[in-house]
């Protein structure tokens, strides 16, 4: 009976010994804590009330397609073409059946954006209403009446020198000149930063007789007057 208080004493003693670690404490409910809170922000970012997060290489994608955007719209304005909307199968049919339209769709438009083209004269014909309150293909009918030449010069090798030779124009040639001296007029417009405006304005400006297209035209009839002498020869 001596010998048992000593063994106690011993197991104690190796029970508390420092060399044995001790388990953490709550160890077994941290797995618990963690599952529950992945099911939790699981079941919340399923209904959408927790945004998923981005990553950095996606976050920076975004930054730069917004940037890319921004830039789009800047130079747009700065180009005065505005935001593209395509006209209405009924305006298109218009712009398609008159002669004269059709032309001047066909003169605007580049790299085939026929639509952009069609898009730009209607904006441009709404423009001339409501400045004018009349009917806007007339006025652009006068204007370009008054703005197509008659003679056009065609150079002609004789020996030696070259000869400009007054050479008269078809209907559609001297329709088309003065189109692309009235584009070339409202390209030079200054304080009117959309297209429309400015195409509006010349075609206006003609009528008026206050238009660079209209000393274009007196030039080229001061030149073939000049070289009246040739109209005589064959080209």
């Amino acid at each position: 009976m001596g010998t048992r208080p000593n063994a106690v004493s011993v197991s104690t003693s190796t029970a508390t010994s420092p060399s044995t670690p001790l388990p953490p404490p709550m160890a077994a409910s941290i797995p618990k804590t963690s599952t529950s809170t992945t099911t939790t922000t699981t079941d919340a970012t399923a209904q959408g009330t927790i945004p998923v997060p981005v990553t950095g290489t996606a976050q920076e994608e975004q930054q730069q397609q917004q940037g890319e955007e921004t830039q789009e719209s800047a130079e747009s304005a700065a180009s005065g073409f505005a935001e593209f909307t395509p006209v209405s199968p009924e305006q298109a049919r218009s712009l398609t059946d008159n002669p004269i339209l059709s032309q001047l769709v066909n003169t605007i438009m580049k790299d085939g954006k026929k639509a952009r083209a069609q898009r730009f004269v209607a904006d441009a014909l709404l423009e001339i209403r409501s400045r004018t309150q009349s009917d806007p293909y007339h006025v652009i009918l006068d204007a370009l009446e008054l703005t197509s030449p008659i003679l056009k010069l065609t150079a002609l090798k004789k020996g030696s020198k070259v000869l400009q030779v007054p050479t008269p124009m078809t209907e559609r040639q001297r329709r088309r000149k003065a189109i692309v001296w009235i584009l070339e007029a409202s390209d030079k417009r200054k304080g009117e930063k959309m297209f429309k405006d400015r195409l509006a304005s010349e075609f206006l400006a003609v009528v008026n007789g206050n238009s660079a297209a209209l000393v274009k035209k007196n030039q080229l009839h001061k030149m073939a007057l000049a070289n009246r002498a040739n109209a005589s020869l064959k080209y």
